[in-house]
């Protein structure tokens, strides 16, 4: 709120960025369950889920109500007029099948942009294809500035104000690298239709729903229902099946949606110089363990014993 004092008394433009953790766990008010608990269908509906839910609907209430202190600020001062408001968020909820996955519950985000008295103003939903990469050159554009034509993302600004007919973006892209406690190293093509998700290190294919213990991450695949060894390639009709339950790529008569498919993730890849292309990862972690395993004063056992 002081930023916001000492731009109006310099007249000077300013950036605020506030991130908010009450989202992220531990989940520190209390519960919210008077309009219910929305459960997710890739999760089971087990007492554990339930309560925890029930605590992450209340840390979303209130971060909506913080943001509401925000914006009201913002709309009572003299910068109310100019202000542009971006709502957005890194990643999907914090429950196995969504977060630390490029599955669709992981990788779909709320996003909003509000400016008073423009074409953000509030009350249009826009359901085509966006990714975050596309944020910087919408903005651009819609600021009247160049876009460099190095940029990876699409300015959206043409089909927002309805100067083309369809959206920029067919299909989006994700990635997830983790550290070495989990193994959904993958990279993720999804369309209107689609989702394909492959993956680059071993792993168990997870029966969904699961009913694991909703802060079991860490090894939440081990303990969860699974159906056998992963495959290479995982592809989902998000259409009739949004809510990603069903692995379809293994059927004959997708086979052709499953090559197409990957045949545009591997453009990406190539575009974005994906570092698997070159062969396994070499983690930080795994760097400081080998370096800390071969400085270490340690007894070695006598030859012959």
């Amino acid at each position: 709120m002081e930023l916001i004092q000492t731009a109006q008394t310099r007249q000077r433009p300013f950036f605020a960025k506030v991130g908010f953790l009450e989202v992220h766990r531990p989940f520190t008010h209390d519960a919210d369950d008077e309009n219910g608990v929305f459960i997710p269908p890739w999760l089971q509906d087990t007492e554990d889920i339930r309560d925890d839910l029930a605590a992450f609907q209340a840390a979303i209430r209130y971060f909506d109500e913080q943001v509401g202190t925000i914006l009201d600020t913002l709309e009572a001062s003299e910068v109310a007029e100019d202000m542009l408001v971006i709502v957005t968020a890194d990643h999907g909820m914090p429950y196995p099948g969504a977060k630390w996955t490029v599955r669709k519950a992981g990788i779909e985000v709320p996003f909003i942009i509000f400016q008073p008295g423009t074409v953000f103003s509030g009350g249009k939903v826009v359901e085509e294809l966006m990714s975050h990469v596309d944020v910087l050159p919408t903005m651009l554009d819609f600021v009247g500035a160049d876009v460099p034509g190095n940029m990876q993302g699409h300015s959206l600004m043409p089909f927002v104000i309805g100067r083309a007919d369809t959206a920029p973006r067919t299909a989006a892209f994700a990635q997830y690298t983790p550290d070495m406690k989990r193994d959904n190293l993958s990279r993720s093509i999804i369309t209107d239709r689609y989702q394909l998700i492959r993956y680059f290190d071993q792993g168990r294919a997870v029966d969904y729903p699961v009913d694991v213990h909703p802060q079991a991450f860490s090894d939440h695949e081990q303990r969860c229902k699974t159906t056998g060894v992963r495959p290479f390639a995982q592809l989902i009709d998000i259409q009739t099946d949004p809510y990603e339950l069903n692995d379809i790529g293994s059927e004959d008569e997708h086979a052709a949606t499953v090559s197409e498919l990957s045949a545009r993730l591997l453009t990406w890849m190539q575009e974005v110089d994906d570092p698997l292309l070159e062969g396994p990862l070499r983690t930080p972690y795994y760097d400081r363990a080998l370096a800390d395993l071969l400085t270490t004063d340690t007894p070695r056992a006598e030859a012959g014993v």
